[in-house]
């Protein structure tokens, strides 16, 4: 799915990619922040475009491990669309209403939208695999993306923005697992993707014509959540100065930056304080040392 006509693509073009996020139902305020602090983040950075790399829900409900029966809960899956159709807003709503005031401030021109790409991930998927969901209907998680303005691109089909691709992940061999690095670069396009909640990046120079860059985006769950022992890592991923050969900057924006720059809730609050406590100790000790 080619996503470049969504708009003259030019030299210059910024994505902000958001990893897996896995909204629950019942998170705390301090928790379910990083949405609001996402959506904060897309308003004041006025991406280009912003794509979500799936498991923006964590749909627990429908989770089957191979070979367990399990009795499907029809509330809780309603829950865990609930906290999807939550994180989703919370997502869009700080530019939406940003875009709202400058009309009715009669400053239209002031506004910012993003082409909004959604890239279905296995956890979404699970709204598939079961039979009981065919009441809602089985695009039913697909709608409430289209309907929140999203574009919305299959479990492993490929959004390509010029010559960069974006997917939940790519498979490789016979199992149909996650690719590796050296892989993806294989399609001899650059690539992003998540599933692995690791970051990592690899890149190949192209003569005369820039570079090639794989990408594993990590997630964007929060510090409870996240398994750092496990190698996992929370935050964002803003490519900048986008060009037609795939080339791209990389700027990493960890989940406790995230949190403190655009943050709402108690936690974000905390982690201001520690900084401006850090700033004012340094200043301290700049004024000892002469």
């Amino acid at each position: 799915m080619d996503l470049s006509n969504y708009g003259q693509f030019s030299f210059g073009k910024s994505v902000l990619v958001i990893p897996d996020a896995h909204a629950r139902p019942g998170e705390p305020a301090s928790s379910f922040d990083r949405f609001m602090s996402i959506g904060n983040a897309v308003r004041d950075l006025r991406p280009d475009y912003v794509v979500c790399l799936g498991d923006l829900g964590d749909f627990y409900s429908l989770r089957r491990p191979a070979g367990e029966a399990r009795h499907f809960d029809g509330d809780a899956a309603l829950r865990d669309v609930a906290a999807f159709r939550a994180a989703l807003r919370a997502i869009t709503g700080p530019t939406r209403s940003a875009n709202k005031r400058h009309r009715q401030n009669r400053h239209p021109e002031r506004g910012h939208e993003p082409t909004w790409i959604f890239c279905e991930g296995n956890h979404e998927e699970r709204w598939r695999r079961w039979g009981e969901t065919k009441l809602l209907g089985h695009d039913h998680i697909q709608k409430i993306v289209e309907e929140d303005g999203w574009n919305w691109v299959p479990f492993l089909e490929v959004a390509w923005i010029s010559n960069v691709g974006f997917s939940h992940y790519v498979m490789t061999g016979a199992k149909r697992q996650p690719a590796g690095l050296p892989t993806m670069l294989k399609k001899h396009r650059s690539m992003v993707c998540g599933h692995e909640h690791i970051w990592d990046m690899r890149r190949e120079t192209i003569y005369d014509a820039g570079f090639l860059t794989a990408i594993k985006a990590g997630c964007c769950k929060d510090e409870e959540h996240t398994d750092t022992n496990a190698g996992e890592w929370s935050g964002l991923t803003l490519l900048t100065d986008v060009q037609p050969s795939g080339s791209f900057a990389v700027q990493q924006i960890p989940y406790l930056h995230l949190l403190e720059k655009w943050g709402e809730m108690d936690r974000a609050k905390e982690l201001r304080v520690l900084r401006q406590r850090v700033r004012e100790d340094l200043f301290t000790a700049k004024g000892a040392w002469g």
